[in-house]
């Protein structure tokens, strides 16, 4: 009788254990899955095949209902920092949004002398956004270092 109210006792301790939810362990994990900003760093080579007339891009184009697309995009020496939020509020970070990027920004070929409207027009129609947008915030930097927003 008393081995089966000890194993009774220590059943019901394990149950109740698994059952406690403490905030901070929730919080925990609701903060690891949220994607967060990181730092890719690819070698020189890698680098120095960056053809794109910009070491920064930083866009964000807002729609309705709260909506927006977001770019972020830094290029050092040696550092690539890139980022990604899409119109259904996914996150790519890292090298997966450097290469999901590349491409478009290879076809890019405005420069610091483009009008506004030509750098808005080409911006929209290569990353196939769509044109009926709430408003359009860019930030670049270009290679030579003359810095330029685009707002509209």
């Amino acid at each position: 009788m008393i081995k089966k109210v000890m194993i009774a006792t220590g059943l019901l301790c394990v149950g109740l254990a698994a059952c406690n939810t403490n905030e901070n362990d929730s919080f925990t994990q609701e903060t690891a899955d949220t994607p967060q900003p990181m730092s890719v760093e690819y070698t020189a080579d890698s680098a120095e095949k960056n053809q794109f007339t910009f070491k920064t891009f930083d866009l964000e184009v807002d729609y309705v209902d709260r909506v927006s697309y977001e770019v972020e995009f830094n290029q050092t020496k040696n550092n690539i920092k890139a980022s990604i939020k899409d119109l259904d509020q996914q996150k790519v970070t890292g090298e997966k949004a450097y290469n999901q990027l590349s491409p478009r920004f290879q076809e890019m070929s405005f420069d610091e002398d483009s009008t506004e409207e030509e750098v808005i027009e080409e911006v929209i129609e290569i990353l196939d956004l769509n044109p009926t947008y709430k408003e359009f915030e860019l930030d670049i930097t270009y290679k030579n270092g003359i810095e330029k927003e685009y707002e509209n």
